[in-house]
Protein backbone atom coordinates (compact mmCIF):
# COMPACT_ATOMS: atom_id res chain seq x y z
CA UNK A 1 0.00 0.00 0.00
CA UNK A 2 2.74 2.59 1.19
CA UNK A 3 5.05 1.62 -2.63
CA UNK A 4 1.29 2.49 -4.53
CA UNK A 5 0.96 5.65 -2.51
CA UNK A 6 4.58 6.69 -3.54
CA UNK A 7 3.83 5.92 -7.21
CA UNK A 8 0.55 8.04 -7.46
CA UNK A 9 2.74 10.84 -5.31
CA UNK A 10 4.96 10.74 -8.34
CA UNK A 11 2.37 10.78 -10.74
CA UNK A 12 0.85 13.38 -9.54
CA UNK A 13 4.06 15.90 -9.72
CA UNK A 14 3.63 15.16 -13.62
CA UNK A 15 0.01 16.37 -13.44
CA UNK A 16 1.72 19.97 -13.77
CA UNK A 17 2.89 19.00 -17.06
CA UNK A 18 1.00 20.53 -19.73
CA UNK A 19 3.84 19.38 -22.78
CA UNK A 20 2.73 17.39 -25.47
CA UNK A 21 4.46 14.50 -25.36
CA UNK A 22 7.02 12.43 -23.05
CA UNK A 23 10.24 14.11 -24.92
CA UNK A 24 9.38 17.24 -23.87
CA UNK A 25 8.52 16.46 -20.45
CA UNK A 26 11.58 14.87 -20.24
CA UNK A 27 13.42 17.90 -21.35
CA UNK A 28 11.53 19.99 -18.88
CA UNK A 29 12.33 17.97 -16.13
CA UNK A 30 16.07 17.92 -16.92
CA UNK A 31 16.19 21.79 -17.67
CA UNK A 32 14.37 22.09 -14.38
CA UNK A 33 17.15 19.71 -12.66
CA UNK A 34 19.86 22.05 -14.24
CA UNK A 35 18.54 25.15 -12.86
CA UNK A 36 18.00 24.42 -9.77
CA UNK A 37 21.55 22.81 -9.51
CA UNK A 38 23.22 25.89 -10.79
CA UNK A 39 21.37 27.97 -8.78
CA UNK A 40 22.51 25.87 -5.72
CA UNK A 41 26.05 26.19 -6.98
CA UNK A 42 26.63 22.27 -7.08
CA UNK A 43 28.67 20.91 -9.82
CA UNK A 44 27.90 17.79 -11.97
CA UNK A 45 30.70 16.18 -10.08
CA UNK A 46 29.20 16.95 -6.75
CA UNK A 47 25.87 15.30 -7.67
CA UNK A 48 27.83 12.31 -9.11
CA UNK A 49 29.42 11.64 -5.81
CA UNK A 50 26.19 12.29 -3.78
CA UNK A 51 23.61 10.43 -6.18
CA UNK A 52 26.78 7.27 -7.24
CA UNK A 53 25.36 8.60 -10.77
CA UNK A 54 28.61 8.37 -13.23
CA UNK A 55 29.37 12.11 -14.36
CA UNK A 56 28.71 10.69 -17.89
CA UNK A 57 25.00 10.35 -16.96
CA UNK A 58 24.61 13.09 -14.98
CA UNK A 59 25.98 15.15 -18.16
CA UNK A 60 23.98 13.31 -20.96
CA UNK A 61 20.95 13.75 -18.47
CA UNK A 62 21.13 17.09 -18.27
Amino acid sequence: MIQNTNNDNILSLLDSFTLDNADDIARQIAANFRKRRVEKNITRQRISELSGVPLSTVARFE
